[in-house]
């Protein structure tokens, strides 16, 4: 009996090992925060590098049950130390642009978009890159509206991560 119950038990941990689980095509890693209208703000940052060298950042902040409620997107970063201050709002290839969306529901649903407000103190600062380490760590102050009128300003805002999704690779 006992090596029945031997063998059962090694046959599960088989069936349980052999488990197809396909890894996730990125993940969030370190630190990104802001004051968001002066209220503290935290997000969860994940950066990739796409197959032209530039860097694409991501901030996202998710409900308690995991569902993604906001996101700011800064995109086509050179892979060097650099402030940005003309920046543009949306996603244009090979311009530094900026976006800030509020979603609903399971994160699939598009509440808000708001669009970047230029602004003579707005900026995005790439402050220490370590190219093996694949880190980048740097700062911000954005403004963003929308078409009600309603502003979002993020201030103070830093961020330290990794590129976890190299496309150069």
């Amino acid at each position: 009996m006992k090596k029945i119950i031997f063998v059962l038990s090694i046959a599960v941990f088989v069936l349980l090992a052999c488990k197809d689980e396909t890894p996730p095509r990125f993940y969030y890693y370190g630190d990104a925060s802001a004051n968001k209208n002066g209220v503290e703000w935290e997000a969860k940052p994940f950066a990739t590098r796409n197959k032209d060298g530039k860097i694409v950042l991501k901030f996202d902040v998710h409900s308690k049950e995991g569902f993604l409620r906001q996101e700011i997107r800064a995109g086509f970063i050179d892979f060097d130390v650099r402030r940005y201050t003309q920046l543009v709002d949306g996603m244009q290839d090979s311009l530094f642009t900026v976006s800030y969306i509020v979603l609903g529901s399971d994160g699939d649903v598009l509440i808000d978009h708001f669009y970047y407000e230029p602004d003579q103190e707005n900026f995005f600062s790439i402050e220490k890159i370590d190219t093996k380490k694949k880190t980048v760590k740097g700062s911000f102050r954005l403004k963003f509206n929308n078409k009600k009128g309603e502003i979002i300003s993020f201030t103070n805002g830093t961020f330290d991560t990794k590129i976890t999704m190299d496309l150069l690779e």
